[in-house]
């Protein structure tokens, strides 16, 4: 699973953002495995997963947590 927080909440309710189980595409991300920590670069986050032995990388939007394209980029050993 992927989270986001948002560290600006004042209550800790209010504090997740978003995450992959909840996002508008979590269907599209169903059995991935994500792999380390994502990388966030302005308004993008990166993340590596692999799932049925492919890695692949997805970019989701920071705010909404949309996957805005997902590539696969390596078959798993």
């Amino acid at each position: 699973r992927l989270m986001a927080l948002d560290l600006a909440a004042t209550t800790e309710a209010m504090r997740l953002a978003w995450s992959s189980e909840r996002s508008p595409d979590a269907t599209m991300l169903q059995g991935h495995a994500f792999l380390g920590p994502p990388l966030a670069t302005g308004s993008v986050v990166y993340a590596v997963s692999e799932h049925d032995r492919e890695l692949c990388l997805t970019a989701f939007d920071a705010a909404t947590g949309r996957v805005l394209w997902q590539q696969p980029i390596a078959a798993a050993a």
